[in-house]
C-alpha cells in the first residue's frame, strides 16, 4: 500500500511537469527549443542528393552587377533573358523581382512584350506584412501582369527566430484564395489543380493523380531542405546565360551546356551582395529568397515532404516521457536506475531522427523537458524521502518506544563521548542524575501494566519538558529515567533535580475517570577527573538508593555539594 502510495504520488508530479511543459509549449523558450532540435535533424541527416534537376537558378550576381552597372537594370535586360530561355526551350520562368513601377516606356513595351511572346513567365506581388489584402498589395504593371502565364505571392514569413523554415502555400481573402507563386508553379508542372483544402493537407489532383501536400496552420508547409546553397540546384549566371545564347545564335559553341535549359524551370533572381534577400535557414544562416522558392517547388513536386505528427501526439509522448522516471526510478538501486533511465533519451531522440530521415517530424524536444523535469524531481523526492526514512530509523534506533526518550544504548555512547571530551577539560563538567518512580511497582499491581506505561510516559514528558535542548534524557531501564546534564556543577544538577522531582510531586495525572499522584526519587552525580561512564552512573545510582532509603520523593547525593 506504501509502495502504491508512493507511485501515485510521483505519477501525480509527473502529471502536474507534464501539463505545464504542455501549457507553456508555445511560449518563446520553448518553441526556440523546438525549432532547435529541428535544425539539428536537418544539419545530423545525410544531404539529400534527389532535388529536381530541372529547376535552374539563373543568378544576378556581383560580376552581372559591375558589368551592367547598377541595380536596377533597364528592362530590356530582362525582356533579353525571358526571350534566350525561351528560345533554349525552358518550359517555366519566374522572376523574382517585383516590377511595381514604371521605367524607360520604351523598356517597358519590350518586357511585356516578351512575357506575352514567352507565355510561360510567372511573376511575383507581396502582400504588406500581416495584411492579406490584395488591393495593398505590391503587384507588377498591369502591361506586365496582362500577359503573364500566372502570379503568385512570394510571402515568406520567419520563426521567432528569424529562420526561415516555412513557406505559407496560400492566403485567404474573404471567398477568394491567393496561392504562394512557388505553388503556382508547383501545380503548374505537375498538371494538376487544388482539390481541398483541409486542416492538415492540401490535395492537388489532376492527370488521373492525386497529391496530398502536407501542411501545418494557416497553410503552412513545411520546407525539406535538401542542401546548401551552393551544392542544391543547377546555378548559372544572367550574362552567361545571354552569352551562350548568342554564341548559339552566331554558331559559335557555348561555355556551358544549353540542354539543360529543355524543359526547365528557371527562377531568376538576384543574388549579389547588398542586394538580393538573405534569409536564414537551417542549413546556413545565409540563403538567397530564390533558393527559398526553389527548394518549395522542389519539394512539392517530388513529393519530398515533412509531415509532421498532429499536435495530440506530441502531448501523448510529453505524458509518456513525463511518467517514465516516475514509474521506473524507484531510489532503490540508484546507480543502475541513473543508467536505465537516463538510456531513455537518447534512444528517443534516436528514434525521433530514425523517424524524421524518413520524413516525419515528431517533437522530441518538448518531451525530453518533460522528461528530465520529471527525473529531476523525482529524483529529488527519491532523495528526501530516503533521507527522512533513514532519519526515522535513526531516531528509531536510538529511541525507547514506551517513553519517546533516548534508549539506553544511544545514552550510554553520548556519555562515553561526554567522558572522553572532558577528561582534560574539568571545567566543563556534568552531571549524571538517575530518578527511579516511587512505588511504581503496585501501581502495575494495583491498575495493571496500561496504567502503568501511561504513568511511565506522563513522567518522561514532564522530566523531558523540564530539561534544556542540550541535555539527554534516556530510559535505563523498567521505570528508571537517567539524564545527562551537560556544563552543570553538582549544585546546578542538585537544583535541576529539586525542580523536576517538585513538577512530578505536583502534577495530577489523568487517565480515563481516574487520578493519579506520583512521586520520584533522584540521585545526582557530578563527573570527576579520573572518572569513566561507569563509575559516574554509579555514584549517581548510589545517589538514588540513598534518596530512597531516606524515605523516597527526595534528591540525594553521596558526594559533597559545593
Amino acid at each position: 500500500m506504501k509502495i502504491e502510495r508512493t507511485l501515485l504520488l510521483k505519477s501525480a508530479i509527473a502529471l502536474a511537469i507534464a501539463l505545464s511543459v504542455i501549457a507553456a509549449s508555445q511560449r518563446a523558450p520553448f518553441r526556440l527549443l523546438e525549432l532547435g532540435v529541428l535544425d539539428v535533424f536537418f544539419r545530423l541527416r545525410q544531404p539529400q542528393p534527389a532535388y529536381n534537376p530541372n529547376i535552374i537558378i539563373v543568378e544576378i550576381n556581383d560580376e552581372n552587377i559591375s558589368k551592367i552597372g547598377r541595380w536596377p537594370w533597364e528592362r530590356k535586360w530582362h525582356a533579353a533573358i525571358v526571350y534566350a530561355l525561351k528560345e533554349l526551350g525552358a518550359k517555366h520562368v519566374f522572376f523574382d523581382i517585383l516590377f511595381s513601377e514604371a521605367s524607360n516606356p520604351d523598356d517597358d513595351a519590350l518586357l511585356a512584350e516578351s512575357i506575352k511572346r514567352a507565355g510561360n513567365v510567372y511573376l511575383p506581388f507581396a502582400f504588406p506584412e500581416d495584411v492579406i489584402k490584395f488591393d495593398n498589395a505590391i503587384v507588377p504593371l498591369k502591361e506586365f501582369s496582362d500577359h503573364a502565364r500566372d502570379m503568385g505571392s512570394i510571402n515568406v514569413y520567419p520563426d521567432i527566430d528569424g529562420t526561415i523554415r516555412r513557406v505559407p502555400l496560400f492566403f485567404n481573402e474573404g471567398d477568394k484564395t491567393y496561392y504562394h507563386v512557388s505553388f503556382e508553379m508547383a501545380k503548374a508542372c505537375l498538371g494538376m489543380e487544388v482539390e481541398d483544402i483541409g486542416p492538415r493537407r492540401l490535395v492537388l489532383a489532376g492527370r488521373g493523380k492525386r497529391l496530398a501536400v502536407p501542411i501545418l496552420d494557416n497553410g503552412q508547409f513545411l520546407l525539406n531542405w535538401t542542401g546548401g546553397w551552393k551544392n542544391t540546384f543547377k546555378h548559372y549566371s544572367f550574362l552567361n546565360v545571354l552569352g551562350a545564347y548568342d554564341d548559339l545564335k552566331n554558331g559559335i559553341k557555348p561555355d556551358i551546356d544549353l540542354n539543360d535549359f529543355r524543359d526547365s524551370i528557371c527562377l531568376v533572381g538576384i543574388t549579389a551582395v547588398g542586394l538580393y534577400d538573405i534569409k536564414a535557414v537551417p542549413l546556413e544562416p545565409a540563403y538567397p529568397a530564390i533558393g527559398v522558392f526553389a527548394t518549395c517547388l522542389s519539394n512539392i513536386m517530388d513529393g519530398q515532404f515533412i509531415r509532421t505528427a498532429p499536435v495530440w501526439v506530441r502531448w501523448f509522448l510529453i505524458v509518456f516521457l513525463a511518467l517514465l522516471p516516475a514509474v521506473s526510478a524507484s531510489g532503490q538501486k540508484p546507480l543502475r536506475e541513473v543508467v536505465t533511465v537516463l538510456s531513455y533519451a537518447p534512444l528517443f531522440f534516436t528514434g525521433s531522427f530514425l523517424l524524421f530521415r524518413l520524413g516525419i517530424w515528431v517533437d522530441c524536444a518538448l518531451p525530453l523537458v518533460g522528461f528530465f523535469a520529471t527525473y529531476s524531481s523525482v529524483t529529488l523526492y527519491n532523495f528526501i524521502k530516503t533521507s527522512v526514512e533513514k532519519q526515522r530509523f535513526f531516531a528509531m534506533s536510538i529511541t525507547d518506544e514506551l517513553t519517546r526518550l533516548y534508549n539506553i544504548r544511544y545514552f550510554k555512547a553520548v556519555l562515553r563521548n561526554e567522558c572522553r571530551v572532558h577528561e582534560n577539560q574539568m571545567r566543563n563538567r556534568f552531571c549524571i542524575i538517575m530518578i527511579d518512580v516511587d512505588d511504581f511497582k503496585s501501581v502495575n499491581d494495583v491498575f495493571g501494566h496500561k496504567v502503568g506505561d501511561m504513568v511511565l510516559q506522563e513522567v518522561a514528558d514532564i522530566i523531558k519538558s523540564s530539561s534544556r535542548s542540550s541535555d539527554v534524557v534516556a530510559r535505563y531501564g523498567g521505570e528508571e529515567i537517567v539524564i545527562l546534564l551537560r556544563g552543570a556543577s553538582l549544585s546546578t544538577g542538585m537544583a535541576f533535580a529539586e525542580k523536576v522531582r517538585k513538577s512530578i510531586e505536583d502534577r495530577v495525572i489523568s487517565g480515563g475517570d481516574k487520578t493519579y499522584s506520583l512521586t520520584i526519587s533522584l540521585g545526582v552525580a557530578n563527573f570527576q577527573e579520573r572518572d569513566t561512564e561507569d563509575s559516574v552512573v554509579k555514584r549517581a545510582d548510589e545517589g538514588l538508593y540513598k534518596a530512597k532509603n531516606s524515605g523516597k520523593n527526595r534528591v540525594a547525593t553521596v558526594e559533597n555539594e559545593e
